[in-house]
């Protein structure tokens, strides 16, 4: 399965008895208990397969299990490292992830959880994201309860860097996925969206994770002939639980 299945399968429903029992066990709470937390948002976005969501619901409950992000967004992250880990183990460095913007600090810290070492991940903070040292002390405590391989080798970058600059400076075509979450402003993905060409990688993708009507504007901008880019899908979401938002996922046009 790739991501842009994974997207399109992905639904809103209402969680299962199953899913309340399997959640209250990890975190040794009653079910009712489970169900008036912040467990009950992430039990509300049914993943491709049990297998999938008990997988997801396992890792993020057990490690980050802090977090008011938006359960959706932090499992489509972690689905591009674990894609890139696999992929990355045979042209490392045409294959790094790059996370741009966040929800909530665990966001990358979510993506990261048991990819392999051997994959370079970058995140650039934004001014309306988490701060870098919120982030390095989620990572600190991730790393702590994981192997010493656990985690994938990172940077991170803080949110007065220019983050249209720093993409400039990166090797052509090393990008495997790029992330944009929560940017919040139509001018940073014009900004960002013209040198994808370049720095995406033969099978990189783009990912983009905001609000709805930005999502679709970016989507467009993407179309113009100028930019080389095809618009793989759109998938407009809502999370009843949480807030409304969109994912678009971009590729170098063939």
């Amino acid at each position: 399965m790739d991501i842009e299945q994974f997207l399109q399968t992905s639904k809103i429903d209402k969680p299962t008895e199953n899913k309340l029992k399997f959640i209250s066990q990890i975190n040794n709470l009653t079910q009712q208990q489970v169900a008036d937390s912040y467990v009950k948002q992430m039990l509300f976005t049914n993943l491709p397969s049990s297998t999938f969501d008990e997988y997801y619901g396992d890792l993020f409950v057990r490690f980050l299990d802090n977090s008011d992000s938006i359960y959706l967004v932090r499992c489509v992250l972690n689905f591009c490292v674990q894609q890139l880990s696999v992929r990355g183990q045979v042209s490392r460095p045409r294959e790094i992830f790059f996370q741009i913007g966040c929800f909530h600090p665990t966001d990358f810290a979510a993506a990261l959880i048991q990819g392999m070492p051997t994959t370079l991940a970058h995140f650039c903070c934004t001014s309306n994201g988490g701060k870098k040292s919120e982030i390095q002390d989620i990572l600190e405590n991730l790393a702590a309860q994981l192997p010493a391989d656990g985690l994938p080798k990172f940077t991170i970058y803080d949110e007065n860097t220019n983050y249209s600059n720093l993409l400039t400076i990166q090797s052509p075509e090393s990008i495997g996925y790029l992330a944009l979450v929560n940017l919040q402003t139509e001018d940073s993905y014009s900004k960002i969206l013209p040198s994808l060409k370049n720095l995406l990688s033969p099978l990189g993708k783009c990912l983009i994770i905001d609000k709805p009507e930005l999502v679709y504007q970016a989507s467009f901008q993407a179309k113009a002939e100028n930019l080389n880019l095809q618009v793989l899908k759109t998938f407009p979401l809502m999370n009843k639980t949480d807030k409304e938002i969109g994912f678009c996922l971009l590729s170098l046009r063939q």
